[in-house]
Parts: structure tokens; C-alpha cells; sequence
């Protein structure tokens, strides 16, 4: 078995430079506001908003694709 996914697996599965423009909405509110930061100038403070339903929906789908192309990870 191949490990792959733990407990920081957000930025790995939903990178803000794939997702953040397309879909801010993802992304939680910090201090009222979503960060428009360009992924690299982001390191720290940012999480997914997983109160949004499509953003649950879209990350069970990823991490299914994922486990589809290789059973072996965990």
C-alpha cells in the first residue's frame, strides 16, 4: 500500500492554483473575505470551505479518481 493522503492532503487534492480563481467559492472566508492571492503567494491561513456542498462533492470526486487510477494508495 502507498500512502497519499493525510491530514494536509487539502492543498494536494484541491490546489488553489487549479481551483482558486475558477472557483473562490471553495475556498473559506478569512476575516469576512476570500483571499484573491495567487496560490504561490499563499503558504499558510488559507482552507477549504467545507460547508460548501460542491466543494464536497468535487473533492469526493478527486480523491475517487485517484483511487480508481491506483487501489493501492490509502
Amino acid at each position: 500500500m502507498t500512502w497519499q493522503f493525510g491530514f494536509h492532503s487539502f492543498a494536494d487534492v484541491m490546489p488553489r492554483s487549479e481551483c482558486g480563481l475558477s472557483h473562490p467559492e471553495y475556498y473559506s472566508l478569512v476575516n469576512g473575505q476570500r483571499s484573491n492571492l495567487p496560490a504561490e503567494k499563499v503558504r499558510r491561513g488559507w482552507q477549504l470551505c467545507t460547508s460548501n456542498p460542491q466543494l464536497v462533492e468535487e473533492y469526493a470526486r478527486r480523491i475517487n479518481s485517484r483511487l480508481d487510477r491506483d487501489p493501492t494508495i490509502a
